[in-house]
């Protein structure tokens, strides 16, 4: 889910400036993560993330299903002209995702799944089951976690398999978290075997009756989002040290999902749309001691 305000000017000074304000505007929270990464690769982190906001853009904010798939082929033709003729557009973000490939070798295959999984979803289908949602995490948020783990010079199976778990855990808090956004336009994506499960539907989240399994079904969710943050923990201490700074956006995801347990797993409450004004604390604290 992004923030939907005002874009950052195309004219921006740099095509590196254009990113970090594209990332600062849309992302916030990652914005605070790139902040800390090591100079030598901060700028191609950035590259990264606001690559991301451009296709998560086209799925949040194009209503038209023809429109959007073209977006989509734009990014597609783009890769493909980087990686095949090292070439792209006149675009801020292909030209810095341009710099950024060619400097750490990035592996295409990542941007592929992240495009064709966004595109088969563009229009933010409800899931079917847990199973088909932790697959578009891996393939969306976990694929983002190994181009910023390569643009860290971290080519490792230890780091991969701690951002597998990471991206699965930050997917479905994303997808708790935007349970409110979701629901203006009547939308609800939770997994239907969740909802089926607890005897709900979706009208049932929109009017926000039978509050009961809502909160038991909000637990479910958490629950496995959780598993795969323990898991993710478990495995840090395998990271090549500065594969840390990969890792960062666990802290957001760990903060939502306490918040989410002292408001009884009231998804509705108004403090899980509040900003944690001590991210920025968090991040640093979890920098300095290498968990979170």
């Amino acid at each position: 889910m992004l923030r939907n305000v005002k874009p950052f000017s195309k004219y921006s000074a740099t095509t590196a400036n254009y990113c970090v304000n594209l990332v600062r505007q849309y992302d916030f929270e990652n914005y605070l993560c790139c902040l800390l990464v090591n100079k030598q690769s901060r700028h191609s982190i950035f590259a990264i993330r606001a690559f991301n906001v451009e296709i998560a853009k086209v799925c949040d904010f194009t209503t038209v299903e023809t429109i959007g798939k073209m977006k989509i082929q734009f990014w597609k033709d783009t890769i493909e002209d980087i990686y095949s003729k090292g070439i792209c557009p006149d675009h801020p973000v292909a030209k810095e995702l341009q710099k950024a490939i060619e400097k750490h070798n990035m592996s295409k295959l990542w941007f592929t799944k992240l495009l064709g999984e966004r595109e088969e979803n563009l229009h933010n289908n409800p899931f079917s089951d847990t199973e088909q949602l932790e697959n578009y995490s891996e393939k969306t948020v976990s694929s983002i976690l190994y181009l910023t783990l390569e643009g860290l010079g971290v080519k490792d199976t230890n780091a991969d398999h701690c951002a597998s778990h990471l991206g699965k855990a930050i997917g479905i808090v994303t997808l708790l978290r935007s349970t409110l956004h979701h629901a203006k336009s009547r939308r609800i994506l939770w997994p239907a075997n969740v909802l089926l499960q607890h005897g709900l539907s979706q009208e049932d989240i929109l009017r926000g009756k039978n509050l009961s399994a809502i909160k038991e079904a909000t637990y479910q969710l958490a629950s496995i989002a959780h598993v795969h943050l323990d898991k993710a923990r478990s495995l840090i201490g395998n990271v090549p040290k500065i594969g840390f700074q990969a890792c960062l956006p666990a802290l957001s995801c760990s903060s939502y999902l306490t918040t989410l347990q002292q408001v009884d797993f009231d998804i509705f409450d108004p403090k899980l749309q509040q900003r944690n004004n001590l991210l920025p604390v968090l991040l640093l604290k979890a920098l300095w001691l290498k968990t979170f």
